[in-house]
């Protein structure tokens, strides 16, 4: 549906509103209609439409509770009612909104339930610079991982694991970002999405790399490393002969670890998984 941009008085720009949405929805001449800026695109809605929503979720007798609210948080909610039954459950709540929802905090509280809120707006460009963040802390990772079990240091490795936790909080704010906001160009928010949520299976691949500790498979390690470090550097610099070289290197490794049952395999595998969401995102 095209509609033709109006100038008056100088600087003000409008468009008129289809006859038969406006019906629909019973919208008169002075009613407030909400406006959000998902990348590229204007969405417009009654007001009552994208007003904030207050989810309401009861965790009683859950077990996952963290896991739980972590897809709250990634789902781009900013009001949140939990209902609970023991302390144990409270505990939990306290424990996840401490470490993975930083920027929630409890506005009401009594006996059985707590409302959080978000206080923190989020700008669109945060998550290009949380985004290259996550990449940066995934190469530092693997190559850190490569570079404590070369030399069989443990207290590098140490870091390796622990340093993890701080991608999954990259790639969960990532998630909320594009679920609420979307990327400046909208049609790209799926494969972008996509990428995060394979960044993050990757940092996991690379904490539990640090763990089995194989040294028998340093060779295998360095050269998934300099596989990741190249899909970083298509990801900011892309060059279409550089990708088809990357796409060889990822599938020659591939074959050699054919019968291998690793975390190196899924690592190698997500990395390739990537491949058709990167040029959807760079080309065009």
């Amino acid at each position: 549906m095209l509609r033709k941009v109006i100038q008056i008085a100088g600087k003000t720009y409008v468009i008129s509103l289809p006859s038969s949405w406006l019906k629909k929805y019973g919208i008169k001449k002075g009613d407030s209609l909400e406006v959000q800026e998902k990348g590229s695109y204007l969405v417009v809605a009654p007001e009552k439409e994208l007003g904030e929503e207050m989810l309401r979720i009861d965790v009683s007798g859950v077990t996952h509770i963290k896991r739980i609210l972590g897809a709250v948080y990634k789902a781009g909610y900013d009001a949140v009612r939990i209902d609970y039954s023991s302390k144990e459950e409270r505990k939990a709540i306290d424990e996840t909104l401490s470490m993975s929802l930083k920027t929630f905090h409890v506005m009401e509280e009594k006996d059985g339930s707590i409302i959080i809120k978000n206080l923190s707006e989020m700008r669109i460009e945060e998550f290009e610079q949380m985004l290259r963040r996550m990449f940066l802390l995934i190469i530092n990772n693997i190559e850190d991982a490569v570079k404590g079990i070369e030399g069989k240091d443990e207290e590098i490795l140490e870091e390796v694991i622990s340093r993890d936790l701080e991608i999954n909080n990259c790639a969960d704010f990532c998630r909320r970002s594009l679920n609420r906001k979307g990327y400046a160009l909208f049609i790209k928010t799926p494969p972008l999405y996509f990428i995060v949520e394979q960044l993050e299976k990757i940092g996991d691949a690379i904490r539990d790399i640090a763990i089995e500790n194989e040294k028998s498979k340093i060779d295998l390690y360095k050269r998934a490393a300099a596989i990741t470090r190249n899909f970083y550097e298509l990801y900011y610099g892309f060059d279409i002969m550089k990708f088809d070289i990357w796409i060889s290197n990822i599938e020659e490794l591939k074959k050699d670890l054919a019968k291998d049952e690793s975390s190196l395999k899924l690592l190698v595998e997500e990395l390739y998984s990537m491949n058709g969401a990167l040029l959807v995102c760079k080309l065009g």
